[in-house]
């Protein structure tokens, strides 16, 4: 993904990534990858920081910056495959729509991103290899070749 992206801080042992999206107005972020049980699965979770603290997977920013965002949700995946190229990180959106978005992203990117990672969908209760043309629940990415 050639898009620019906002620079992040890597906290907790490269498990979180947090960031500012610089649009309407300035909302701190954060992405976050969660290990599933004692596999080598990460859940990535992208999340607002809310004043308090807190982290808001749900709220719908317009902030004008979707480009920018996922741009740099894609830098942080990178970053923490690098860390642990062993992993497999699993996502899907909070929301079908959001789900779809994703889809959207990667079909876009799919060629550059099949040079370096292994993509997969999710769908009928199995992953498969990432097809553009199928609709999938969630999706996961590996890096190829470890």
């Amino acid at each position: 993904m050639d898009q620019a992206f906002y620079a992040f801080v890597i906290l907790e042992d490269a498990h979180r990534f947090n960031f500012v999206s610089v649009g309407k107005q300035l909302i701190n972020k954060t992405v976050i990858f969660q290990r599933i049980g004692q596999t080598q699965f990460y859940n990535l979770a992208l999340a607002d920081i809310k004043d308090d603290g807190t982290l808001d997977v749900l709220t719908v920013s317009n902030n004008g910056d979707t480009k920018k965002i996922f741009a740099t949700v894609f830098q942080c995946i990178t970053n923490f495959l690098q860390f642990r190229p062993e992993s497999t990180i699993v996502f899907m959106g909070s929301t079908k729509e959001r789900t779809n978005i994703y889809h959207w992203l990667i079909c876009r990117n799919l060629e550059k991103a099949r040079l370096n990672f292994l993509l997969y969908g999710y769908t009928d209760g199995y992953f498969e290899t990432f097809n553009p043309e199928a609709c999938y629940e969630s999706f996961a990415i590996s890096l190829k070749n470890y």
